[in-house]
């Protein structure tokens, strides 16, 4: 057994011994075996039988002491320390040094503030170091306090390093800054690898890499890592290749921290090729090794790989850690491995790990990627210190989802009970909630707290806004919005060219596209089909024709069907069928189900029965269970009295299977959303609601109306079709917003399918009757009633 030598101070003490009389022989040769010794049972051994006499013997004690926390057994080296009768500054640096070394830092900070005796510099290293690894600041600067209020204490430069490392570690870096200055002249190595890695941990990449260049001492390993890491940050793969051919000229030793060091600066930077060569090479690799190539592959879309590398890391016994699961998680998520994902989920939970904000965040988006928003939920409610990451996660989960209300309950719950600070993506995910749901009043809260966080000029936020008061028919606000952007590109001029054409201001969208023109924007595929939409829409068959014809002459681009579409449109509204059908055969592109329904719905109104036949067929080709081209078909055959030809369509649609869609509207009332489904009785008011349209029916059939009973389906007697159609969900809706709203106030209805014809025209009375606006956004457009008139010019 090799015999260990003592320490310089410690032979000192024995000396001293030997000579006031002590049993010299006996308790050195003690104290040479205690220190060899390598495991607890030697050490209790030896404590057993000399236990009398390291109680008196203060130098045999303080070996018992440093020997139970170097083989792990703090408690038997307190019971040791307390024993000792006449305790120095030595045993109570062994006792904080065993706390201290087991991982024991509060009770090292503890033991400390107990001391009798005036601390050494040792014991202010040990006690810093426990400040350090907890991140106790103030208890850290006041032992820095402390130390320079010592007479006599001389500051050298390891206690000097300790209190730098310490106000580093502790997120001071002011302190350590100032510190580091304060050490010009005298700054070992260490120093400069403290205040390095303070700039490093604390994400001033650029400040450790400036530090380094400025260092005036050779670099150490711990250099070269912590400048590695702020390289990887900062992705500066020529910075880190330069770092890389120094430690191989200068033959460094590669240890493994410097070895993942290098292998995760190639893997940050994309490099896969080279972090793949130092991985291979690696005698040993731990977690840190497999967790770098694992985040390599999930970064750079390699999934597959990266999952493939988590197996092989279990195979090879290495246990992951939270930055593995969080590769790994995403991994899963994104090949849609929802199964793997729940067993990394349970190894989380099996290996004795928390669910962290890292790993619970990846598991969040990975369970609200598939639709498990319960399991999404759940796990986000066990997530202690909740960050704007994780609210982003959830939020933008249940908007992927369709999720539309649970995204405003998300945002009210975030806003209301935490000072977590909303991102672009949750504001977006918000606006777009709103804008489908029609819900103003969390609209305007949302345009408020934009406003409020400065993000008001992000562009992308400003242009959803616009696009979600456009949605609405709200066109001043959407305009409003639009002038204060301080720059607009093609997408914010064409959202607001948009809303203005599909609210029937066609003269307004078409002057906003001069108005575009004039500032130099480019227009797009999508400009040009919104001004398409406004000529046709209006009417305006040459300026519709030679904008199309400007697509390809002044802009060269290809017209695509939907700017084809947009013309077949324009011409079956001029009741020009013949050429609409025409341009239908003769363009280079393969006309869909919008290019032949624009031919239909104009069939319909022109009684072109031939025409509409032909088309509905082209468009069940194309989808043979769309119940649309089978209704207009059969509106098609009411309108021209063919009751044979309605009963066909009504046999073909049983005998394919194909079921009328049943259509919702919703209102939103006093800053809640009240949804009606057809034929829906379970609104709390339904009675009042079924009171006013049975309140209204005379009155509107005094005005003109005449119910289209050829919109049912349905083989019934015209009283059960004229009750069928009187509770379609956007009657229900606006019969309740009519008795739960003040009068004149406009009521804004959303539909989920195109409003029937009935509808149409009992809406147009009682807009008239009620003396109320009242806007329809149904999912082809939107429909702007008053004064017995719709925008739409009863053509949509």
């Amino acid at each position: 057994m090799k015999r260990s030598l003592a320490p310089a101070k410690v032979r000192r003490f024995q000396l001293k011994e030997e000579k006031a009389g002590s049993r010299f022989d006996s308790s050195g040769h003690y104290r040479d075996a205690l220190r060899q010794c390598q495991d607890l049972e030697s050490v209790r051994q030896i404590h057993d039988r000399i236990s009398g006499a390291a109680s008196a013997n203060v130098f045999l004690g303080n070996e018992i002491v440093r020997a139970y926390g170097k083989c792990g057994s703090v408690a038997s080296a307190r019971v040791a320390f307390d024993a000792i009768a006449r305790k120095n500054d030595y045993s109570w640096g062994s006792m904080l040094t065993a706390y201290a070394q087991n991982g024991h830092y509060r009770a090292a900070l503890d033991l400390y503030k107990r001391m009798d005796l005036q601390p050494n510099p040792v014991v202010y290293t040990t006690v810093l170091g426990a400040c350090a690894s907890i991140e106790a600041l103030e208890e850290g600067k006041a032992i820095h306090s402390r130390i320079s209020g010592t007479k006599g204490l001389k500051l050298d430069v390891i206690l000097e390093n300790s209190l730098l490392t310490m106000y580093a570690k502790c997120g001071s870096l002011e302190d350590a800054k100032r510190l580091f200055e304060r050490m010009s002249g005298r700054r070992s190595v260490s120093s400069w690898n403290a205040m390095i890695a303070a700039y490093a941990q604390s994400g001033h990449f650029e400040e450790a890499i400036r530090l380094y260049e400025d260092m005036d001492v050779e670099p150490s390993v711990r250099t070269f890592t912590s400048v590695l890491s702020a390289c990887s940050n900062l992705g500066l793969l020529d910075q880190g290749r330069k770092i890389h051919a120094l430690i191989s000229s200068r033959g460094t030793e590669l240890d493994l921290s410097l070895q993942n060091a290098l292998l995760t600066m190639y893997a940050r930077c994309k490099c896969l090729d080279d972090a793949a060569k130092i991985f291979q090479r690696l005698p040993r690799r731990d977690v840190v090794s497999w967790s770098a190539m694992i985040a390599a592959f999930a970064e750079t879309d390699l999934f597959d790989e990266a999952i493939e590398f988590y197996s092989k890391m279990q195979l090879e016994g290495v246990r992951p850690n939270y930055y593995t699961f969080a590769s790994v998680l995403l991994a899963c998520a994104s090949v849609g491995d929802l199964r793997a994902g729940r067993a990394v989920h349970d190894q989380i939970l099996g290996n004795g790990y928390k669910i962290t904000l890292v790993n619970g965040t990846a598991l969040v988006d990975l369970y609200t990627s598939y639709g498990s928003l319960d399991e999404a939920r759940s796990l986000f409610d066990q997530i202690e210190n909740r960050d704007e990451g994780l609210w982003t996660v959830l939020i933008g989960g249940y908007s992927k989802q369709g999720h539309r209300t649970g995204v405003l309950e998300l945002y009210r719950e975030m806003k209301n009970t935490t000072k977590v600070p909303a991102t672009k993506i949750i504001y977006s995910c918000v606006i777009s909630a709103c804008a489908s749901l029609g819900a103003f009043a969390d609209a305007r809260q949302a345009h408020s707290d934009i406003e409020a966080d400065g993000m008001i000029s992000d562009f992308v936020l400003a242009t959803s806004l616009v696009n979600m008061y456009s949605r609405w028919g709200n066109l001043e606000s959407a305009r409003q919005v639009f002038d204060k952007m301080s720059s607009r590109d093609t997408l914010a001029w064409t959202t607001l060219i948009a809303g203005y054409a599909k609210h029937g201001e066609h003269g307004l969208a078409l002057g906003l596209y001069k108005e575009m023109e004039l500032e130099g924007a480019e227009p797009s595929e999508l400009t040009f089909m919104v001004v398409l939409y406004a000529c046709s829409h209006a009417g305006l068959q040459e300026q519709g024709k030679q904008l199309f014809i400007s697509i390809q002459s002044d802009y060269a681009m290809h017209p695509n069907i939907a700017h084809y579409s947009c013309i077949i449109d324009l011409l079956s509204r001029a009741g020009r069928l013949s050429d609409a059908e025409e341009l239908i055969n003769a363009m280079p592109v393969e006309p869909n189900d919008v290019t032949w329904s624009s031919l239909l719905g104009a069939s319909r109104i022109h009684k072109d029965v031939k025409r509409a036949t032909h088309a509905a067929g082209q468009i069940t080709k194309l989808d043979p269970v769309d119940p649309a081209s089978y209704v207009l078909l059969s509106n098609v055959h009411a309108v021209t009295g063919n009751l044979a030809g309605m009963a066909s369509v009504r046999n073909t649609m049983v005998a394919r299977g194909v079921k009328k869609r049943r259509g919702s509207s919703w209102i939103e009332v006093a800053d809640q959303i009240h949804e009606f489904n057809v034929g829906d009785n379970s609104h709390p008011r339904f009675q009042e609601i079924f009171a006013e349209l049975q309140r209204l029916s005379p009155k509107i059939k005094e005005a003109g109306y005449v119910p289209e009973s050829e919109e049912v389906l349905h083989d019934v007697g015209e009283k059960e079709k004229e009750l069928l159609l009187r509770l379609h969900s956007e009657k229900l809706a606006i019969a309740f917003g009519l008795i739960a709203t003040a009068p004149g106030t406009t009521l804004r209805i959303f539909n989920t399918l195109r409003i029937c014809h009935d509808c149409h025209s009992a809406v147009k009375f009682i807009s008239a009757i009620a003396r109320r606006e009242i806007i329809v956004r149904d999912s082809s457009r939107f429909h702007k009633f008053r004064d017995g008139q719709c925008s739409c010019g009863d053509y949509w």
